[in-house]
């Protein structure tokens, strides 16, 4: 498999995870909630999933920017499926 089929395979789960537990827990417009549970995923990514596969905390022992980068895209992919994610019953009431 590779990394471009990976990704995309756990950016649509994550979407899918936050759209139906995540969204109607978290606070704020949906671009924020969006952009908090991206950074949750992405703490999760930093101080367990990077560590575990020897690339060190927050994936320094790949690259110096390592660690700004992936918090950067996270914090995109967070405000992106949040602006886009409106729930059914937020569609038919605007609708109305």
């Amino acid at each position: 498999m590779s990394q471009e089929t990976f990704h995309t395979g756990i950016g649509m789960f994550s979407a899918l995870v936050y759209a139906g537990v995540f969204y109607r827990f978290l606070p704020g417009p949906r671009w924020l909630r969006g952009l908090v549970y991206s950074q949750g995923m992405w703490a999760v990514q930093a101080l367990v999933v990077l560590p575990s596969l020897g690339h060190g905390y927050f994936g320094r022992r790949i690259s110096p920017s390592a660690p700004l980068w992936s918090w950067a895209l996270n914090a995109l992919y967070g405000v992106v499926i949040g602006a886009l994610y409106v729930p059914a019953g937020e569609r038919m009431a605007r609708a109305d």
